[in-house]
């Protein structure tokens, strides 16, 4: 991992030391079965991924056309080139979360630090998504509420990955078969 990202990692660590801590067997038991909720979770995402580039495409068609028509009458659309950006910056960021999402079942399935390695990630690219949807917005408002329910989201997504950091450790270790000797 990159030397900023470890720092970022450990600067984390000692922020959510002093907080109060979940269960020990509610801990270990999400550890132990996190790589199939992050399936579970992959699976629900590429859904909403498709949901998105549905609601682009339709944003599409509203752009080309300029105006509709609803029962007779002449709607014009309240969707912009601004909208279509924002929607593909969107599409853009949950590709990437899903890709590495998914990267790190098989590491999480045999309790690799490699797996919590791969959400703390997917974590800061939340980090980057949220500010920068929230640059999109284009509204004070909505500016300043993206940024406070997105720090929420990210303060509790943070403290339940690092609460999970103490069952991901090292990597593999392979059997070795030494030859009996003769």
């Amino acid at each position: 991992m990159n030397k900023y990202i470890e720092k970022i990692e450990e600067t984390l660590a000692k922020w959510l030391k002093a907080v109060p801590h979940l269960p020990v067997k509610f801990t270990k038991w999400v550890a132990t079965n996190l790589w199939w909720i992050v399936l579970i979770g992959v699976i629900l995402s590429v859904f909403s991924l498709l949901a998105m580039f549905t609601a682009l495409f339709a944003i599409f068609a509203y752009l080309n056309l300029g105006t509709t028509t609803v029962l007779g009458h002449y709607v014009t659309s309240s969707y912009s080139v601004f909208s279509a950006l924002a929607s593909i910056v969107s599409i853009l960021f949950m590709v990437g979360t899903i890709v590495l999402t998914a990267m790190a079942i098989s590491p999480l399935k045999s309790s690799l630090r490699k797996g919590w390695s791969l959400l703390f990630m997917v974590m800061l690219i939340q980090v980057a998504f949220v500010v920068i949807s929230a640059i999109l917005s284009g509204n004070v408002f909505l500016f300043i509420s993206n940024l406070l329910s997105g720090a929420v989201g990210i303060a509790i997504s943070a403290y339940l990955l690092f609460e999970l950091r103490s069952y991901f450790v090292g990597k593999a270790v392979k059997a070795t078969v030494v030859p009996a000797k003769k």
